[in-house]
């Protein structure tokens, strides 16, 4: 295995067979942690078989996927060569993998007895970073995407509206938004989709899986196994006989992924709803995992709580799956639903009355401006940003505006797609629950940290709380006042931004990000905010508090010191109060 692999190209065969003798093969399932940005690097990995997510975190906690290596590939090589490094980014499996692993300790021994293999791996390792270079000089954008993304449609049963969806989505991408859409129907028992597509061919899913087992094809022999729909749709129907869909394995549809996802924009995969290894192999490279589900019965009830419980355990990442609560009405109740499932539910499908599935003709060509079609949309645009055209952007408020709101959730103005919820729970990426009466405690906590000037003590519990709560607005505003105390400018900006994304009324966060960027308009609507709060609730101290705070970034000391003494009148024991009053009476001359 290692002669074929690139940082070892220079290995003579007896080098290959000393490195051999001191590695290791260790397996981590779907969803484990390799290792974690920061942790001290000892080994070298090298895929035997399976995937690893190389991702980072920035300082607010924003995920980063940076590759997907595969067989072959190789991380965490620099470990061989610096003891004292730590790891740059996180390593997390993201299908069944075998790992060869080579320990740094066992190669530095090695490298003692025989020098001349550092030197040849040390060359391996330039030439690759320069390709790297030139790799990221040749490309016009950081962003740009050169594969298309892969969504997956699942549901724990058939007959929740999974076809419906996956075929509706599949017309809307190309007639819409002209994306080069590939339907692949891998419901191989029914075939529901193929039939909706109005396909009946001998060309199937398990000719494209023989095909590609001779090796990666030309793409005029890829789209040779395709139906094509339109100009930008193309199909891999499913076999006309059933029993034919067993010589599709997981491994023919991970290289039928991997295969076509350079010629499209958008794979659409209407799975089957038994959970086997073709269906995790989808959902191992998916982009995102779109669920559909029904709580009207209880025997649904039931499947639901099986079927993602045993996802739990498999460890995908959460932000790549979303529900979708199938066949409501007007009485529809997104919040309630929520508390239903551990997976972010994004809202509800409406139910269509006396719909049948017709060959050829999916809800897409049946009712392109109904609600069903428009929650697609709003999927579309919550989860991938597509914007399509002749969209108004203030939108309804009616039935499809309770389908994908809370009722109690404020809307806002910063860039977020009409038709989707912003997620309101507190809950970020796989860690457990915090509960606002925790987080109201550990808030506090840390706000004392800051007053006492313990301000790395405060800045690493709050980064630390923020993997738990990455939608907390008054975090990310504390986080802003710890980088703005600390001097760290840039940063204190961004965290005010990314709390007042979150709640466009953070009144503090807005006057600080108002203060730093000299933008008076801003701050004084942080005042104004502020002075509407305390016209309803004028004893209240936090709120006199942090008026204080704010007319002291200001400049205005006499109005701050009112504000601060009147917020001790109102409670004597307010440490904060005390400590601010200090600052400002200090910054005035007024007591030694």
């Amino acid at each position: 295995m290692l002669d074929k692999i690139e940082l070892f190209s220079g290995l003579n065969s007896k080098e290959l067979k000393d490195v051999e003798n001191i590695a290791k093969v260790l397996t981590f399932a779907r969803g484990e942690t390799v290792f974690n940005q920061g942790d001290y690097s000892s080994e070298l990995y090298i895929i035997e078989t399976g995937q690893v997510e190389i991702s980072v975190k920035d300082i607010l906690q924003n995920k980063r996927v940076l590759s997907i290596v595969k067989n072959g590939d190789f991380f965490g090589e620099m470990a061989l060569f610096d003891k004292n490094s730590t790891r740059s980014a996180t390593a997390k499996a993201v299908m069944n993998t075998n790992l060869i692993v080579i320990p740094r300790q066992e190669f530095e021994r090695l490298l003692q007895s025989r020098p001349q293999i550092s030197f040849k791996l040390l060359s391996a390792l330039s030439r690759r970073l320069r390709e790297a270079n030139l790799r990221s000089s040749s490309s016009t954008s950081l962003e740009k995407r050169t594969d298309g993304r892969v969504i997956v449609v699942a549901a724990p049963q058939n007959g929740y509206g999974k076809t419906t969806m996956a075929t509706t989505l599949a017309h809307l991408l190309t007639a819409e938004l002209e994306k080069r859409v590939l339907y692949i129907d891998l419901d191989l028992c029914f075939g529901e989709g193929t039939f909706v597509m109005g396909i009946y061919s001998p060309r199937s899913i398990v000719n494209l899986c023989q095909g590609l087992r001779g090796g990666p094809p030309s793409r005029e022999d890829l789209f040779k196994h395709f139906v094509r729909i339109t100009d930008n749709l193309f199909v891999v129907p499913a076999p006309t006989n059933f029993l034919d869909g067993e010589n599709v394995k997981g491994a023919d549809l991970v290289s039928i992924i991997k295969t076509c996802k350079p010629h499209f924009d958008y794979i659409i995969i209407d799975s089957d709803s038994s959970v086997e290894e073709r269906l995790l192999n989808a959902f191992d490279l998916a982009d995102h995992i779109l669920f559909l589900v029904q709580t009207n019965e209880v025997l649904s009830l039931k499947s639901n709580v099986r079927y993602f419980h045993g996802l739990e355990k498999l460890n995908y990442p959460e932000d790549r799956m979303s529900i979708l609560i199938g066949k409501v009405g007007e009485k529809f109740d997104l919040e309630k639903s929520r508390k239903l499932f551990k997976f972010k539910v994004i809202g509800g499908l409406p139910f269509i009355p006396n719909y049948t599935p017709q060959y050829g003709r999916s809800v897409y060509h049946l009712e392109p401006t109904g609600n069903f079609v428009a929650v697609a949309r709003g999927f579309m645009k919550g989860t991938f940003r597509e914007e399509f055209p002749g969209e108004s952007e203030s939108g309804g408020r009616g039935f499809l505006y309770r389908l994908f709101f809370d009722k109690n959730q404020k809307s806002t103005e910063h860039n977020i797609p009409t038709d989707m919820p912003r997620p309101i729970d507190l809950v970020g990426g796989s860690h457990p629950s915090v509960s606002e009466e925790a987080l109201s405690v550990l808030l506090k906590y840390i706000r004392t940290n800051v007053i006492y000037g313990n301000l790395e003590e405060a800045r690493f519990q709050t980064l630390k709380l923020l993997e738990f709560c990455q939608n907390s607005s008054t975090l990310y505003q504390i986080l802003g006042e710890i980088f703005m105390l600390e001097k760290n400018f840039s940063e204190a900006i961004d965290a005010f931004k990314r709390a007042i994304e979150i709640d466009p009324e953070n009144y503090l966060a807005i006057g600080y990000l108002g203060d730093l960027s000299s933008d008076d308009a801003c701050f004084e609507r942080a005042v104004s905010l502020l002075k509407a709060k305390l016209e309803k609730t004028p004893n209240y101290p936090d709120l006199l508090n942090d008026m204080g705070k704010l007319l002291y970034k200001k400049g205005d000391y006499a109005k701050a010191e009112q504000m601060f003494r009147t917020a001790l009148e109102k409670n004597v024991g307010y440490l904060e109060g005390h400590i601010n009053l200090a600052v400002v009476l200090g910054e005035t001359g007024k007591f030694d």
